[in-house]
């Protein structure tokens, strides 16, 4: 019976599955009467929505990867989840959008730009990577530099952004890519 009605909601979502997570968060934000231009918000408080984020999306994933102790899940999430891996992601979608936008790159940048179709960063979404990782928190990493941090949080900055304008389905595509092409794999990812 439960099957059933997930399958329902599943189906009334336009694209079936996948846009249902876009659908989700317009909803919430919409049913919280939240209305904004992300654009102009703080990167530093777009870092704070898209560290939940980013978190919610390795849960999810890991949850997916098959049964495990909740020991084992906050070992997995803690190898994901800290700004040495943030770090590596960002400087995954960098080079990924250096690659689509060099048209003498290396076949691999080539290769891993040609397999990363769809995730090239637009110009807003570069521009909020950037402002994350120029952005002043006001406290220091406890376990990374603080290049690795600020790289972090402008991951972070660009995971909030997309989330906060319905585009959840986007933060998960660049969030994959960038982890592909940082040699991230999530246990039980099928790609």
């Amino acid at each position: 019976m439960e099957e059933s009605r997930v399958n329902q909601d599943n189906a009334s979502c336009e694209g079936g599955r996948d846009s249902c997570t876009d659908k989700i968060a317009r909803d919430l934000i919409a049913g919280l009467g939240i209305r904004g231009d992300w654009e102009d918000l703080s990167p530093v408080l777009l870092a704070y929505v898209g560290d939940a984020v980013y978190d919610l999306i390795l849960r999810t994933a890991l949850t997916a990867g098959g049964r495990r102790s909740p020991k084992e899940m906050h070992r997995l999430t803690t190898r994901y989840v800290s700004a040495a891996a943030q770090c590596r992601v960002y400087d995954a979608l960098e080079g990924l959008a250096a690659a689509a936008g060099s048209a003498e790159g290396s076949a691999q940048a080539a290769d891993q730009a040609e397999a990363a179709e769809g995730t090239v960063l637009t110009e807003t979404e570069q521009d909020i990577l950037r402002r994350g990782k120029n952005a002043s928190p006001n406290h220091t990493a406890r376990s990374a530099s603080m290049a690795e941090y600020h790289k972090a949080t402008g991951l972070e900055a660009l995971l909030g952004y997309l989330f906060l304008n319905g585009k959840t389905d986007r933060a998960v595509a660049l969030l994959r890519a960038g982890m592909e092409a940082a040699e991230l794999r999530l246990p039980g990812s099928e790609r």
